[in-house]
C-alpha cells in the first residue's frame, strides 16, 4: 500500500505525536522552524542513537523528488535533537555538516566527569 496515494507529507506530518520542552519551543521560533517543518524533519531523515539521545538529520538526498524550492530548501539540513527517555524534542536546528558532527560524537555523554 502506498501511503503516499492517499495522504500528502503535510497530512502525514499531523500523525507525528510530540512533545515540545520550553527550550524547543524558543529555539524553533528563533530559528524560523515551525512545527509542520519539524515534523516532516522527522519523517524523512535518519535518525541516530548518540548520547543518550535521538538525533534526526535531514540530508538532501533523502528528501522526495517532489519537494522542490522553498520546501525543499526549509527541509534540507535540519536537525532535531530528542531525549531518549520521555521522547521530547530537546532543540532542534540546522547544521550542513551535521553528519560528519554527530557521527564523532562519543557514545556516552561526559557532563560531570570529574
Amino acid at each position: 500500500m502506498d501511503l503516499y496515494r492517499y495522504y500528502s507529507p503535510e497530512d502525514i506530518a499531523e500523525f507525528i505525536n510530540v512533545k515540545h520542552s520550553n527550550h524547543s519551543k524558543s529555539r524553533a521560533k528563533q530559528r524560523g522552524l515551525t512545527m509542520e517543518t519539524i515534523k516532516l524533519a522527522m519523517l524523512y531523515s535518519i535518525a541516530f542513537f548518540k548520547q543518550g539521545m535521538l538525533f534526526y538529520v535531514v540530508k538532501n538526498s533523502d528528501l522526495p523528488k517532489s519537494f522542490i524550492g522553498k520546501q525543499r530548501n526549509e527541509l534540507k539540513n535540519i536537525v532535531v535533537v530528542v531525549s531518549g527517555n520521555s521522547g521530547e524534542i530537546i532543540t532542534c536546528y540546522k547544521d550542513k555538516n551535521a553528519m560528519h558532527n554527530i557521527k564523532k560524537k562519543g557514545k556516552i555523554l561526559f557532563k560531570n566527569v570529574a
